[in-house]
């Protein structure tokens, strides 16, 4: 007597879930997921506002550098002008050893700075093209510093936090945690859910592709399952879930007093900058001015070589006091535009 078998040979089964109630952790977690969303967005866009700051800070720094050098350069050839004048009149004796000790000591140091800003050019040049994402670049640094306008900031408030992309992101990790957080909290709920089963089955024979012999059969019904203990696992993930929602608290408020600190700071910083710019270049006008007058009591007999010298290496500091006056400046701009969060216009 042969008896059909009762388990299929070969079976194709498609399962379906769908959970009516959970504590609403589903719901948690999708909410979650849209805040992160908007935190990668905003995360992005901060991203691309600091790269440009810093490709801004790193080009005037190059530019800062050059100056530097060529400041550097020219002091160098001034100084050996004179030793060379001074030995001349060391032979005649007009001057003395003394004289071209001490030029010769002013030389060296003057080499000494010619070497370190060629190297400073160097660097910065090499900060600039790694700041950009290029492996090398050739290109001459072409530009200026521009020159610091105390107006562009004197009517700037302390911005709001929330004007600023970051802190955007950092509200919207806050609020991603929190629903972690609610997710993470109801462990103890039971589940309930609405389960499908359908199966489409060959019991008769063990043929594969028959499709007569297949049968198909479904089941509806609901769900309940109710973690009672798993080892504690699920009370750690809660208060992991806990103590980072704490942590991510902690970090907005911690954002939200440096802002209105920076903004002073740098704010301070860029209207000191633009005073003493304003000083650095009314020396230079003053040094031109020396060097205009020791050089026609040079040729009226009444001033020494050496008094030329000093008027000219005044003029050359007052040079290299402008140019570094007016990378501080652009730095704390740079600096505040971070902190406000967007470019500061002149004026605005």
């Amino acid at each position: 007597i042969a008896f059909p078998e009762i388990l299929p040979n070969t079976a194709a089964t498609l399962n379906a879930y769908l959970p009516l109630f959970d504590g609403f952790a589903n719901l948690n977690r999708y909410r979650a997921s849209s805040r992160l969303e908007s935190a990668s967005t905003h995360d992005l866009n901060w991203a691309q506002f600091q790269l440009k700051q810093d490709i801004k800070l790193k080009f005037y720094e190059a530019v800062a550098a050059q100056k530097l050098a060529d400041v550097a350069k020219q002091n160098v050839k001034t100084l050996e002008d004179h030793l060379q004048k001074t030995q001349v009149q060391k032979r005649g004796g007009v001057s003395t050893q003394f004289d071209v000790l001490r030029i010769e000591v002013q030389l060296s140091d003057a080499k000494a700075e010619e070497i370190q800003a060629s190297d400073n050019v160097e660097i910065s040049r090499e900060a600039l093209t790694e700041v950009m994402g290029l492996d090398s670049d050739t290109r001459d640094v072409v530009g200026d510093l521009p020159n610091p306008e105390l107006s562009s900031v004197q009517s700037l408030q302390i911005p709001k936090p929330e004007a600023r992309e970051d802190y955007q992101a950092l509200l919207a990790r806050d609020e991603a945690t929190s629903q972690l957080s609610k997710t993470a909290n109801v462990y103890w709920v039971p589940k309930i859910g609405l389960s499908y089963q359908y199966n489409y089955y060959n019991n008769r024979d063990n043929t594969f592709l028959d499709g007569q012999n297949y049968k198909n059969a479904w089941e509806l019904g609901l769900s309940l399952t109710w973690n009672l203990f798993d080892g504690m696992a699920s009370i750690a993930r809660s208060h992991e879930a806990d103590a980072e929602y704490v942590k991510s608290q902690k970090l907005v408020r911690q954002s939200a007093l440096h802002i209105p600190v920076a903004f002073d700071n740098w704010k301070k910083r860029f209207e000191t900058a633009s005073v003493i710019y304003k000083a650095k270049v009314l020396n230079v006008s003053r040094a031109q001015e020396s060097v205009r007058l020791a050089q026609e009591g040079y040729r009226a007999g009444t001033r020494i070589n050496s008094e030329v010298l000093d008027a000219e290496l005044d003029l050359f500091r007052a040079r290299a006091g402008v140019v570094s006056t007016q990378l501080s400046a652009e730095q704390a701009l740079i600096n505040l535009e971070s902190v406000v969060g967007r470019k500061i216009e002149s004026g605005k």
